[in-house]
């Protein structure tokens, strides 16, 4: 397979591969089933037609997702509150004008500057271990940079990948009909079979 495809997939088997064209047959032969199994899904690749994102935000998304945040556990760096949000929310102009805020430089391509800033704190996982390995590390964000992020990009970026089956079969967190905890799991009773 080296020969025919190259170290760094230089030679012009490689770009057959990925026209959609298979090795020889003699080729495959002396493959094992798991690499001939990658070398015909290659082959058979289509990548999905491209979607433009929509990275507009509504006064309905800002909304609703405001209306859930806890106060307690979310927080910016520059003390720009997140009740300040919350109550935005209360009124009809004061959305409008959070959520064109939060659109334009989506749509622009800029940032504002206190988007730029971020504090990384460490937390103990355990109390009294304060070891780097056994830290605990959140990058607080501004509150509106983070959730602008999450309603303009993040949300519709994970819908795409999950319509496309593009997401490999192992990641559990943030989808539907997976629990983060079935990875550990999984895990914990492969170690119990072995």
């Amino acid at each position: 397979m080296v020969s025919y495809i190259g170290y760094n997939a230089e030679k012009s088997g490689a770009k057959a591969l990925l026209k959609g064209r298979l090795p020889p047959d003699t080729i495959i032969a002396q493959l094992l089933p798991e690499t001939q199994q990658i070398v015909r899904y290659t082959a058979n690749f289509s990548p999905p037609q491209r979607s433009q994102l929509d990275t507009a935000i509504t006064t309905d998304k800002f909304s609703s997702l405001y209306k859930v945040l806890d106060e307690r556990t979310s927080s910016s760096p520059s003390g720009q509150n997140l009740g300040h949000y919350k109550a935005a929310v209360k009124s009809d102009i004061l959305t409008q004008v959070y959520t064109h805020m939060m659109t334009i430089p989506h749509l622009a391509g800029f940032s504002q500057r206190r988007w730029r800033q971020v504090v990384d704190v460490m937390l103990e996982k355990k109390q009294g271990g304060s070891r780097v390995h056994s830290l605990c590390i959140v990058a607080l964000q501004e509150s509106d940079f983070n959730q602008s992020n999450h309603l303009a990009i993040g949300k519709q970026l994970l819908e795409y990948l999950e319509d496309h089956n593009l997401l490999p079969p192992m990641q559990h967190g943030s989808r539907p009909a997976k629990l983060c905890l079935s990875a550990v799991l999984n895990k914990v009773l492969g170690f119990k079979i072995l």
